[in-house]
C-alpha cells in the first residue's frame, strides 16, 4: 500500500511538472518510438476523430459577455451524411457539457458504438458539444493570453460560478440562434451539471424559456460528500493552492502532448497507478471503466482548468 501511494504521488507530481514543459519534446518522443499508432483515436483532436469516422462536423466560436472565446463543436447528422444533408434535416438540437478537467472529447472518445455524441447523432439529433473556459479547446480571450505570464492569473481567475453566469447562457443562446429552435435539450456531466443547476437556480424563467429537457449525469448540486481525496484536500488546505499560485501556476493539469502520452502509456502498462489516480481525483470505483479503452481515455484527459475551481470543493 505504501509503495502504491508513493507511486501515485510521484505520478501526480510528475504530471504537474511536465505541464510546464515545452511542446518541443513531442518530436523527440515520436522519434524514439514512445508514440504509438496502436489506436488512431489516442492522439487525435476532436475534429479528426469525428470526420475520420464519417460524421458531418462544424466548429463554432462563442463569445461570452466577459470576453472568453469558447469552442463549440457540432455534429448535425448521422454517419455518412454530408454537412448539407444533415443541416437540411432540421433535427432537434441537444447541447452536451462535460465535467471538470474534461473537454468535448469525453463524448466521443469511447468506442464509436458507445460514445454518447455518436449515438445521439445516429438517433436523429443535432448534437452541439461545449468546452468550458480554460480547457484545451477554449484557451482564448478577447484581451488576455493564458500563455503570456502577465495575463495568466487574470485569465484563470474563474470557477464554475463564472461558467454558470457567462458560459451557459452564451452557449445556449448561440445554439438556439443557429438552429432556429425555440428550445433545446441539455445533457451535462458532473461539473457540467453544476453550471446548469446554478443557472437554473439564478434565472429559472430564462432556463424554462430556452431548455425543454435537462439530462443530469452524475449531478453535483452540493459538495459536502465529494469523495475525491485530492480535490477535498486541496480545497480544505487553501495555503496549498495559494502557494502554487505564488510560484506562477494558475492552471490545473493543462493538456499537452507529453502529459497525455504519459497518462496513456502508464494506464496501459501499470493500470493500478492509473486506477489510483482516478480514484483519488474522480472515480470512486475505476474498475467500472472500460479497461480496454483506458489508454485512449487518458490520452484525452485531463484537459485543464483553473486552480480556483478547486477552492469551491470545501
Amino acid at each position: 500500500l505504501i509503495m502504491k501511494r508513493a507511486a501515485l504521488c510521484i505520478f501526480i507530481l510528475t504530471l504537474l511538472a511536465i505541464s510546464e514543459v515545452n511542446g518541443e519534446v513531442t518530436g523527440f518522443l515520436k522519434s524514439t518510438g514512445f508514440h504509438s499508432e496502436e489506436d488512431d483515436d489516442l492522439n487525435k483532436p476532436f475534429q479528426a476523430i469525428v470526420t475520420d469516422k464519417g460524421y458531418p462536423l462544424e466548429t463554432h466560436k462563442v463569445l461570452t459577455e466577459d470576453g472568453y472565446w469558447l469552442t463549440v463543436f457540432r455534429i448535425p447528422g448521422k454517419k455518412g451524411e454530408t454537412l448539407e444533408e444533415a443541416k437540411a434535416a432540421h433535427r432537434p438540437a441537444i447541447f452536451l457539457q462535460h465535467g471538470v478537467l474534461d473537454s468535448a472529447d469525453t463524448w466521443i472518445m469511447h468506442f464509436e458504438e458507445k460514445a454518447p455524441a455518436f449515438k445521439l447523432a445516429n438517433e436523429g439529433y443535432d448534437v452541439w458539444i461545449g468546452n468550458t473556459r480554460g480547457n484545451k479547446y477554449s484557451r482564448e480571450h478577447q484581451t488576455l493570453n493564458p500563455d503570456y505570464k502577465p495575463d495568466r492569473a487574470e485569465f484563470f481567475d474563474f470557477s464554475f460560478g463564472e461558467m454558470a453566469q457567462y458560459d451557459v447562457p452564451a452557449n445556449i443562446k448561440y445554439v438556439i440562434e443557429k438552429t432556429g429552435k425555440s428550445k433545446i435539450a441539455v445533457m451535462a456531466h458532473s461539473q457540467g451539471t453544476t453550471q446548469m443547476l446554478m443557472r437554473m437556480a439564478s434565472d429559472n424563467a430564462w432556463w424554462n424559456e430556452h431548455v425543454g429537457l435537462f439530462v443530469c449525469l452524475a449531478g453535483v448540486a452540493r459538495l459536502e460528500h465529494c469523495t475525491s481525496k485530492l480535490l477535498t484536500s486541496l480545497a480544505k488546505n487553501k495555503f496549498a493552492i495559494e502557494g502554487i499560485k505564488k510560484i506562477g501556476i494558475y492552471e490545473f493539469f493543462p493538456s499537452n502532448y507529453l502529459q497525455n502520452e504519459i497518462f496513456s502509456r502508464i494506464c496501459k502498462a501499470f493500470t493500478f497507478v492509473c486506477d489510483m489516480f482516478l480514484e483519488t481525483i474522480s472515480d470512486k470505483d475505476p474498475k467500472l471503466n472500460d479497461q480496454k479503452r483506458f489508454p485512449v481515455f487518458m490520452g484525452h484527459y485531463p484537459a485543464g482548468t483553473s486552480f480556483k475551481s478547486l477552492e469551491h470543493f470545501a
